[in-house]
């Protein structure tokens, strides 16, 4: 996963082993003596509030059985920090992960907890510490694949997913910084059972591309 980072002018990248450095010309590996136990389906994100990039999350092997992480670790361009708040969202992976559209921290959505169930909560990360959000209106919980993306334009979080209820399709939702608010489009895209979420913020769009048909 990655995390661009406006304040040093990188975009880190962490792997679930190693983190490392683009610059814009070249990645370079960075050297830390503390660093997240290895994991995978975590999400990685810049915290306007902190100036940090958080780590949240993910699924590892103990060697017998997969397990869902409640962690959250800091990174401040040389040092990881693994923060210890009062309070910690259930443990998940496969979650969405972006900053408030307020600038204070983070929004983070859902994603899947130890049984493999989908959760279908929001909570917001800002000053360190987790607080749980209660909406009019949620995302489905349902199974499928999950995207989240900041719209800069419109300071407005985006969900993109695919659900099942009971037949698949296709749903985008955007967090005003209360509520999660549906979207009624004309048109929506064929459903690929695996989403992708590049952005192409100086034509004031978000673009979803690719992923997998399923064949």
């Amino acid at each position: 996963m990655s995390c661009a980072d406006p304040i040093r002018k990188r975009v880190w990248m962490y792997n679930g082993k190693e983190t490392w450095a683009w610059d814009g010309t070249d990645w370079s590996l960075q050297t830390t003596s503390t660093y997240p136990p290895r994991r995978w389906f975590t999400r990685f994100a810049f915290d306007p509030g902190s100036g940090l990039c958080i780590l949240f999350g993910g699924q590892t092997h103990n060697g017998q059985q997969y397990l869902e992480l409640d962690e959250a670790w800091a990174w401040d361009g040389k040092a990881w920090t693994l923060l210890a708040p009062s309070l910690k969202p259930p443990a998940r992976s496969a979650h969405g992960l972006v900053s408030d559209p307020d600038g204070s921290g983070l929004v983070m959505f859902g994603g899947r907890d130890a049984t493999n169930a989908e959760l279908g909560d929001t909570w917001r990360f800002a000053k360190g510490s987790w607080t749980a959000l209660a909406g009019t209106g949620t995302p489905y919980p349902g199974k499928g694949w999950k995207r989240m993306v900041m719209d800069t334009v419109r300071d407005r979080p985006i969900l993109v997913e695919a659900v099942e209820l009971p037949t698949r399709s296709m749903a985008s939702w955007e967090f005003d910084g209360d509520d999660w608010l549906q979207h009624t489009p004309k048109q929506v895209p064929p459903l690929p059972p695996a989403l992708h979420r590049p952005t192409t913020p100086l034509r004031r769009r978000v673009t979803l591309f690719g992923g997998n048909d399923g064949t």
